[in-house]
């Protein structure tokens, strides 16, 4: 079985790119970056006015989201290249995708366990109440097609 590079680069994975990459910044990153005086990485920036989501400026958020737009965009551009066209076997898809998702809740364990740390357990627990949802549809979805594939594969 092969993976449709169409849908990998459809709209709305773009849409869903952007949600999921700026969920990350939205939900404990720039708040626990924001607080660095009480960790390791110290005051490196802060805002002129108090703002209503633990002193992030709802415009940064929308910044992320731009800049992450724009990378995919960009990247799109540049599969167009001379292999764009082709499948891409479902083994490396899976391979690549699960660093991805390794990554991206790397990123999200060390910034929760950090914002715990700091003694900011509201601040954690609405980066878990965010995360938890997300995290229970992905694997549930990735259930589900590991069933469907084994379904898929057992009638051929």
């Amino acid at each position: 079985m092969l993976f449709d590079a169409t849908l990998r680069n459809s709209w709305p994975v773009v849409g869903l790119t952007v949600v999921i990459s700026t969920f990350s910044d939205v939900i404990i990153i720039d708040p626990v970056a924001l607080q660095g005086e009480r960790w390791f990485l110290g005051k490196i920036y802060g805002y002129p006015h108090e703002v209503i989501y633990f002193g992030i400026s709802l415009v940064n958020f929308a910044g992320w989201a731009v800049v992450v737009l724009m990378s995919f965009v960009f990247c799109r551009w540049l599969e167009r290249g001379q292999f764009a066209s082709e499948s891409v076997p479902n083994e490396m898809v899976s391979g690549e995708l699960f660093l991805g998702i390794g990554l991206y809740y790397g990123v999200l364990a060390f910034n929760l366990g950090v914002t715990f740390w700091i003694v900011e357990v509201f601040m954690g627990m609405v980066g878990c109440f965010i995360v938890v949802p997300l995290t229970a549809a992905l694997l549930v979805t990735l259930c589900e097609d590991r069933r469907f594939l084994r379904v898929h594969d057992a009638l051929k």
